[in-house]
């Protein structure tokens, strides 16, 4: 693919580059000669022209992504007029941008610097039930989803339920006198999928997100892969 660039022009410069609802290239680009033409490129060879319009001097763009294609470059111009966009300093990149998966929910688009030139990937996701909220309720802990996540959570440590909850219209009560030992760490599952953050952008979760204790004891925490547990300290 790299072999099909012209090096010997100015990159222009990506001053936004998110996918913001898991399926469209919202994209700005300033300067580099063609920048009013951009091209998504598959590694296939396949191309996808995108429309732009100036705004504030910036060529920007709304542009939809393939679903049956997981790697993409944008460049401005076509064949070997071709120019790879590069991203702005100011642009965040990576796994820690945080984007919403594709509508299935099977994959997410990330923004990646590849040497300095702007690539989207898409990557798979794990299969997992997103947590809209918790709130308290009469004393209870109460954890809301999607109504059509399932009708029982397991409360697992390791190969052991500890605790089976009914959900009802997507809203469960978290137990208070559940067996869960000191030190130990279980978490909720509905169909083998855990119950987890549907953005996970923080490294340490528990000291910056403070959740209400069921009681007993017990502590309700994000783990840093996003899940939600029941903890009980120690001492």
């Amino acid at each position: 693919m790299r072999s099909l660039l012209r090096r010997d022009r100015p990159h222009p410069t990506a001053v936004h580059a998110r996918v913001h609802d898991g399926s469209h290239l919202w994209i700005a680009v300033r300067d580099g000669g063609d920048a009013g033409e951009l091209t998504l490129i598959a590694p296939s060879g396949e191309e996808w022209a995108v429309p732009t319009r100036l705004e504030s001097g910036l060529h920007a763009a709304c542009a939809p992504l393939p679903s049956d294609h997981d790697e993409l470059r944008v460049v401005t111009g076509r064949g070997r007029r071709a120019v790879a966009v590069h991203l702005g300093d100011l642009v965040p990149a990576g796994p820690t941008l945080s984007t919403p998966p594709t509508p299935d929910g099977s994959h997410r688009w990330d923004v990646e610097d590849d040497s300095g030139a702007l690539v989207l990937r898409r990557h798979p996701v794990p299969a997992r039930v997103p947590v809209r909220r918790i709130d308290l309720a009469d004393d209870a802990v109460r954890v809301h989803l999607d109504p059509t996540a399932g009708d029982t959570v397991v409360l697992r440590l390791d190969d052991v339920d500890l605790a089976r909850v009914d959900v009802l219209a997507g809203v469960f009560s978290v137990p208070a006198d559940v067996a869960v030992p000191a030190g130990a760490t279980a978490t909720f599952e509905i169909g083998a999928r855990p119950l987890a953050r549907d953005q996970n952008l923080l490294t340490r979760p528990h000291p910056a997100v403070v959740l209400p204790s069921p009681g007993a004891g017990l502590e309700l925490r994000w783990l840093p892969d996003a899940r939600l547990a029941v903890q009980r300290p120690r001492g």
